[in-house]
Parts: C-alpha cells; structure tokens; sequence
C-alpha cells in the first residue's frame, strides 16, 4: 500500500472516531430525560483547561429522614436515587440500595461517601435530622467557559444561584446541556 492511501485511511479513521465521539455527544444532549438541579459555584482558572466553574450540587446530601426507601448505608455502598420534579427542578424523593424495578422518576447511580447515623447535624455541620448521607454521583463537576463569559458569570452565579441543565440517557451518565441563572435559561449549543 502506498504512503499516499495509508495516510488517506489513518486520516479517514480519526476522523470517523471524532465524528463518532461528536456524534454521541450530541445524541446524549438532544435525546436523554432532561434533570435541572440546584447546584453551587466555585470559580477555579486553569491554565491548560481555561476558565470553567466547579459544580457541586445539593443532591449529593441528602437528609434520609425525608427520603423514602433504604436508609441504612455504610461508605462505599451503591445507591439509587430517585429523582422527581418540583418547583421547576428535580428533587430526591426515595433512595435505594437496588435499582427499583418501577422507578417514579428519573434514577441516578451513585456511591455512599460519608454516612452519619446519631447525629444532630450532617456531616458538613448543616442543623437537621441526623441521618445524612454524602453521595457521589457520575455528574459533570466543570461548566467551561470563554473567559469573558465566565467572569460575567462568577458574579451572577454567587449573588443569583443557579441550576444546571442536564440530558440523562437509560444506562449512560447525564452530560451538561446549559445553565438557569436568576430564571434564564442559558442552553450550550455543540455547533
């Protein structure tokens, strides 16, 4: 085979494979249930990453007292978080050590991080029932951003809030389509 259609199929295949990634990256963004969850900045720089925000979100504790479901778990567990909207956004409703078999809303796979049994407060000091639980779900932790846009949105994140936009697919982890600041709905375009 010459140089000339060696270099023709390399070139072919890499940019089959990135159109394959782009492709399913779309698909996930289009195609999945769309979650909108409460979420808190942080605003780190990178130099090789850019600017983006950190995303830490309020699902990831949970007061088991107000969850239905299981409420024994120990670090490290597997847990299934039934997710159901309110208000505009999706909230736990029902926790579980199994995927139910007829979920009322949308279900999250996580993992149990810290669990605090005998306490009056959560293990982050928040007052409250004492049962807590700090959960680690396969959720996107940056929102990337030009840096013109992402000090515009440092600002208004901190003094608005905000939720994110995501799109959950059966079977895959949910992928960032935008953001809702002081009620705006802010979605990201791929092109």
């Amino acid at each position: 085979m010459s140089v000339f259609l060696r270099s023709a199929l390399i070139a072919v295949l890499v940019t089959g494979f990135l159109a394959l990634t782009a492709g399913r990256q779309i698909m996930a963004r289009n195609g999945g249930e769309e979650l909108v969850l409460e979420a808190a900045p942080v605003d780190p720089r990178d130099i090789l990453l850019g600017h983006y925000v950190a995303l830490s979100y309020a699902i990831e504790r949970l007061d088991l007292s107000a969850l239905e479901g299981d409420d024994a778990f120990e670090s490290g567990d597997s847990l299934f978080l039934e997710l159901t909207p309110e208000d505009g956004a999706a909230r736990p409703a029902a926790i579980y050590k199994s995927r139910p078999a007829q979920p009322g809303g949308v279900i999250l796979e996580g993992r149990a991080v810290t669990a605090a049994r005998a306490s009056t407060q959560d293990p982050e000091g928040v007052p409250g029932s004492g049962r807590f639980l700090i959960a680690r779900f396969d959720l996107p932790r940056r929102y990337y951003a030009d840096a013109e846009t992402a000090l515009a949105l440092e600002t208004e994140l901190r003094e608005n809030g905000f939720q994110v936009i995501l799109s959950q697919q059966a079977g895959r982890p949910p992928v960032l389509k935008g953001l809702i600041v002081d009620g705006e709905r802010r979605v990201d375009t791929v092109f």
